[in-house]
């Protein structure tokens, strides 16, 4: 069986994936707050997003997979962002892992 259609694994690793990468962007936020507030408040409401993305999945809510898939899709795009803008290896790693995990659960 191959890793995309594993769900039981999908869901195991949902939740420590979208908590790292919450805290990441927190990180980015905290460092980069006193030269450039406006985009870093974005990282700041991502990071928001995805840590509470990880607490909805882990309390299994009813909403808890869609917004998943919206959190992904926007980790995702920040990603791409990240990368086109600055040429950030980290955004296009981000992007790449975010997309895969998007594409393999909506299998």
């Amino acid at each position: 069986m191959s890793f995309a259609f594993d769900k039981p694994m999908i869901v195991r690793i949902m939740e420590p994936i979208t908590a790292i990468v919450g805290v990441y962007f927190v990180y980015v936020f905290i460092i980069n707050y006193e030269t450039e507030l406006m985009a870093s408040l974005g990282f700041l409401l991502l990071g928001a997003l995805a840590i509470a993305d990880g607490f909805i999945l882990h309390l299994r809510k009813r909403c808890a997979w869609s917004l998943n898939l919206v959190a992904l899709m926007a980790i995702a795009i920040v990603g791409l962002y990240m990368f086109v803008s600055s040429g950030s290896s980290l955004g296009a790693m981000i992007f790449a892992m975010m997309a895969i995990l998007t594409l393999s659960w909506c299998m």
